[in-house]
This record gives structure tokens, C-alpha cells and sequence, in this order.
């Protein structure tokens, strides 16, 4: 795993060096590439001429993982896009990302202990995006949600994570933004002339206009 240390990169062995700076207070921030390690800061004072040794032991951070589906079909969705956000509004908000796979599994890593608010919504291409660029409105081919099945942040279930642990199994159905019929309409009433009959809407899934 690569390692940036205060925009420099480590060598192999985890070693660093930062040099020429001017004598003051800094800020190391240690943090993996790959995301999958908790961030990691320490303040420290440089002095005249001085070389002063900054170590870290960075921790591998928790996982939230699971699969993406299809309400209709049930198969795996490819390009939905995870994200989660600490679901404590008072405290500053901890944000990580993931993409479902072909199979609409997806991990997201380096989390620090905490419950999380998890928010799934479909995600354009590049393509998508400029195909889209001279249309009023190009909407989703899925309506946002969040884990359970919830319309928004502030009525999400919450997801646990704790750091060298995954937490699995949060899934999410997600329902088409085009309507999708779930059951016929249906005919009332006696088919004779003069009789009036009635129709019911039946049922659908889907955003309204």
C-alpha cells in the first residue's frame, strides 16, 4: 500500500524524508493511497538546522460491504455508487466512496470506528454525461436511496464499522426511475350496454412526474 506523508510518497520499506523546510510548526498527515488504512496526523516543530524522526503506525481501517440489486430483475447492478457519511450530524462528516462491480458487490475501506449512514445512487458514465449535456433533464435509470430501503439521510438505518472488521451483508435493492408495473389495471363491472364500468390504476414503481 502506498503511503502519502505530507504530499510525499514512502519508498519500499516505509521510510520518508522531507526536506528544506524552514523552521516552524507542521502538521504530518499519514494516509493510504488505497484508502484502506485510518488517516493519521501529528504536529511537530522544526528547528534551526534540526532533523526531528515522525513515526507512524497506521491502523487498517473497517470495511462496509455488499451487493446491489436490481428490484425488478434481482440481478447484480454494476455502476452504482456507495458512499458512506457519519451519522452523527454533530461531529464532522467522514466520507468514503466505492463503485459496484459487474456482479453489484462493493467494498468500501478504511473507515474509522463510528456509524455510518450508507447512500446508493446510480452513477453516469463519462459517456452518459456528454450524451446528457444538451438535454433539459437526463435523470437516473435508479432513484437514490439509503440503507434500508430509505428515502433519506435522515431516516437511514445506520451501519457500524470498526476498524480490521467488515461489516457485510448491506445490501440494497434499487428501483428503477422509469415505472415499472408491479400489477395490471383492472376492469369493474357488468360489460353490457349502458353499464358503466371502472378501471383501477393498478400498481407501479418508479418517480412520478
Amino acid at each position: 500500500h502506498a503511503v502519502i506523508v505530507g504530499g510525499f510518497w514512502n519508498t519500499a520499506n516505509g521510510e520518508y524524508s522531507l526536506g528544506d523546510l524552514p523552521p516552524s510548526e507542521y502538521v504530518v498527515s499519514f494516509y493510504s493511497f488505497e484508502g484502506s488504512y485510518v488517516p493519521q496526523s501529528t504536529t511537530t516543530t522544526v528547528g534551526e538546522g534540526a532533523v526531528d524522526t515522525v513515526n507512524a503506525a497506521l491502523k487498517e481501517g473497517g470495511k462496509i460491504s455488499g451487493t446491489v440489486t436490481s428490484a425488478v430483475t434481482h440481478s447484480g447492478l454494476a455502476k452504482i455508487r456507495v458512499s458512506v457519511s457519519n451519522s452523527n450530524p454533530e461531529e464532522e462528516g467522514f466520507y468514503a466512496a466505492a463503485k459496484t462491480n459487474a456482479n453489484g458487490e462493493y467494498t468500501i475501506t478504511g473507515l474509522r470506528n463510528g456509524s455510518y449512514k450508507v447512500r446508493f445512487e446510480w452513477e453516469y458514465s463519462e459517456a452518459e454525461y456528454k450524451a446528457c449535456e444538451h438535454v433539459p433533464q437526463c435523470p437516473p435509470q435508479y432513484i437514490t436511496q439509503y440503507f434500508n430501503n430509505q428515502p433519506s439521510a435522515a431516516t437511514a438505518n445506520s451501519v457500524g464499522a470498526s476498524e480490521g472488521s467488515v461489516t457485510s451483508g448491506i445490501n440494497a435493492a434499487m428501483v428503477p426511475a422509469a415505472p415499472v408495473n408491479t400489477a395490471l389495471p383492472v376492469v369493474s363491472g357488468t360489460p353490457t350496454v349502458g353499464s358503466l364500468l371502472s378501471c383501477s390504476n393498478g400498481s407501479w414503481t418508479g418517480e412520478s412526474e
